[in-house]
């Protein structure tokens, strides 16, 4: 009862609600193939939304709500209730994999998740020092008590329905409701229902506010011809804020450390030009380019993991 309790509210949260927690499934190791494949269906999934709107999407979660009305009639002994939902079920499933061959899974539920305790390279790097003292000691649990919070990051975890399987998982049960082996049945459904994949996107906070604060500084630039002093002055302090963002990633080990050397370098010339009063134009251009390739190729330790 407790899973599919938990998968009805996983129903009461889709399209992307904010609603049930991570704990409540087992999580799909993401191998290359299949992070490859979650993309494709996500650009599926947008043809999808423009040819008919969300209505595979809500088939999608109709087929879900079925299954477990039917997890709850095969606990009652119903076979024609448990027939007739799984029927349904597996009607909305087939309709989307024949109308869209190419779709794997259709996202039910994301939820944002966010980690922002560190803000100073010198907490960063004391904490890290201590959960280095208790590993070196054998005291794990103490570091890792330290070491789940060195983070500062937004984590979109998006949780999929995987078609084929739950088709496949309904077109196995049904056999064992006809012959009245109900448990068999929900033995198969409850695997269903554990096997939903779930995705998480890292974006690392220090690295959007650095990109943040480029484009801040060059906006002032951009829109006054002459500077003022307080203008000069913020302009300043977003190249300082730039800089202590960069150094934030670095201690997180989001980033190495001679990943934004480029940018590094043209701040110091969009510094010396400011003084000098001279266009920043360029240099804007420049350090924005270079920020954003290296922010693109940047990878969750998640990923590196499971490039492994």
């Amino acid at each position: 009862m407790k899973k599919y309790l938990l998968a009805t509210a996983l129903i009461g949260n889709l399209l992307f609600g904010a609603g049930l927690g991570y704990n409540a499934y087992a999580q799909t190791k993401m191998t290359p193939q299949t992070q490859e494949q979650i993309a494709k269906d996500k650009k599926s999934l947008d043809k999808v939304k423009d040819d008919i709107g969300e209505i595979v999407v809500k088939d999608a979660a109709e087929a879900m709500k079925n299954i477990v009305l039917a997890q709850e009639a095969l606990e009652r002994k119903d076979k024609t209730s448990a027939v007739i939902k799984l029927e349904a079920a597996l009607g909305k499933l087939e309709t989307a994999i024949s109308l869209y061959p190419e779709l794997h899974t259709i996202p039910l539920e994301q939820k944002i998740i966010t980690s922002d305790i560190y803000h100073s390279v010198d907490d960063v790097r004391l904490a890290t020092r201590t959960a280095l003292k208790f590993l070196k000691r054998g005291r794990v649990q103490d570091a890792r008590l330290i070491l789940k919070d060195l983070a500062s990051e937004v984590v979109v975890r998006t949780t999929s329905v995987p078609l084929v399987a739950y088709s496949d998982a309904i077109k196995l049960a049904l056999p064992f409701v006809k012959e009245g082996e109900y448990e068999k049945a929900g033995a198969v459904l409850d695997t269903a229902l554990s096997t939903l994949v779930i995705t998480n996107k890292v974006i690392p906070l220090p690295v959007a506010r650095t990109l943040d604060a480029l484009l801040r500084a060059q906006k002032i630039e951009a829109e006054n011809e002459t500077l003022t002093k307080e203008q000069i002055s913020l302009v300043e302090a977003e190249l300082d804020y730039a800089e202590d963002q960069i150094a934030l990633a670095e201690a997180l080990g989001y980033v190495e450390r001679d990943a934004y050397k480029a940018t590094k370098n043209t701040i110091k010339s969009l510094r010396k030009n400011l003084k000098a009063k001279l266009s920043n134009k360029k240099n804007y251009e420049t350090v924005i380019k270079d920020t954003k390739a290296v922010n693109a190729k940047i990878k969750s330790a998640e990923e590196r993991a499971n490039n492994k």
